[in-house]
């Protein structure tokens, strides 16, 4: 009954979430890692969720007055303008890119191109999590 109500619900809302984590899980995801201090947790399903601390996530919000990046001032500076655009992490997300490759090949997968593809693996959350402690501190 819990999954029937799922799948009708993540039609109109939670379409985020329900694209990483399309069947419900028995155990938490965090249950996997040997590391699960409070802040990689938090971290994780924060960008899992959708619900970042990020310039476009807070003007929605309404927490902001305006949803430009506070690194570059680029406009509607959401998750994937972080990880992927910012100009302003350039060397950082070389790192990403390296640290992804190589779990990619150490799991014989392909290299996740977007943000919901690498954080539909938890092989992926690690560099995430570090690319974000490198950048911007905390989400």
């Amino acid at each position: 009954m819990w999954k029937d109500y799922w799948n009708i619900t993540t039609v109109n809302k939670g379409k985020w979430y329900a694209e990483l984590q399309p069947d419900l899980p028995t155990i938490p995801w965090y249950n996997r890692f040997k590391y699960t201090g409070r802040k990689f947790i938090t971290t994780i399903n924060r960008l899992r969720f959708g619900h970042c601390l990020v310039p476009a996530h807070l003007y929605r919000m309404k927490s902001v007055a305006d949803d430009k990046c506070t690194h570059c001032a680029q406009h509607n500076a959401d998750i994937n303008h972080i990880i992927f655009q910012c100009p302003s992490f350039g060397i950082q997300r070389l790192t990403l890119v390296s640290e992804i490759s190589d779990v990619a090949d150490e799991n014989s997968i392909s290299v996740p191109r977007r943000v919901q593809d690498l954080l539909t693996d938890v092989a992926f959350f690690m560099p995430l999590f570090k690319f974000i402690l490198n950048t911007v501190g905390k989400l």
